[in-house]
């Protein structure tokens, strides 16, 4: 993802949702790692045997 920031992209066609330029694709590609992680940390789950 921290490879995002070097790309010259003026636009991004993401298919669902409207288009954006490059500015929002670095938002993302911080956000996205951090939103990962901290699910990753919050989901403990256990399982039973």
């Amino acid at each position: 993802m921290t490879r995002l920031e070097s790309l010259p992209v003026p636009v991004v066609h993401g298919g669902h949702e409207d288009s954006f330029g490059q500015e929002r694709l670095i938002e993302i590609g911080v956000q996205y790692p951090e939103a990962w992680q901290a699910r990753m940390m919050n989901s403990h789950t256990t399982y039973s045997t």
